[in-house]
């Protein structure tokens, strides 16, 4: 029984292998700007996140185009997974994102923003959330937009003004981590 259980473990990691191989030809995402870490900070500043802590783990920042991140997450697989509450909960599924785009794809563009959500209607306190934050291009600008794994599909653009809203919800940032 342990050799068949074996041989399922090999072949399912073969197949995830391969599997992300293959999406990764078929995406083909282009690198459209490099970005330096201390690059990265002026345009956090810029688009109002200046005093949100930030941790940065690379020098260099490897940018593609939103529509190219819209293919990605078109076939991020995240929702097929179970959402446990404090096992496989927000925090597991960003950092998964995250980490998975820069393995699969080699865009480290993508980080984790922690924040408290609160009810746009009301302003009343939800809870604690973490989601994914992208830098990319959009023609001759830089943008950036959040990504919620644990819901799929749901982004939002941050304008300028460093506002962060998914459907009733506003999120206020506390970490940022790249």
């Amino acid at each position: 029984m342990d050799e068949i259980r074996n041989l399922y473990a090999y072949f399912g990691g073969e197949l995830e292998h391969r599997g992300q191989k293959i999406q990764c030809a078929a995406i083909n995402p282009k690198i459209t700007k490099v970005i330096t870490r201390d690059g990265l900070k002026k345009y956090l500043t810029d688009f109002g996140f200046g005093n949100i802590p930030l941790s940065r783990k690379d020098n260099n920042y490897y940018l593609t185009d939103w529509d190219t991140w819209q293919t990605i997450h078109k076939y991020d697989l995240s929702t097929l997974h179970k959402y446990l509450s404090d096992r496989t909960d927000c925090d597991d599924f960003a950092d998964y994102s995250a980490s998975r785009d820069a393995i699969v794809y080699g865009l480290n563009s993508k980080g984790t923003i922690s924040v408290a959500i609160y009810n746009l209607s009301n302003n009343k306190f939800i809870g604690y959330h973490r989601a994914n934050i992208v830098i990319c291009t959009q023609g001759d600008k830089v943008k950036f937009w959040v990504y919620d794994p644990t819901i799929g599909k749901e982004i939002c653009e941050i304008k300028k003004e460093g506002t962060i809203e998914i459907n009733e919800w506003w999120y206020n940032p506390s970490a940022i981590h790249f």
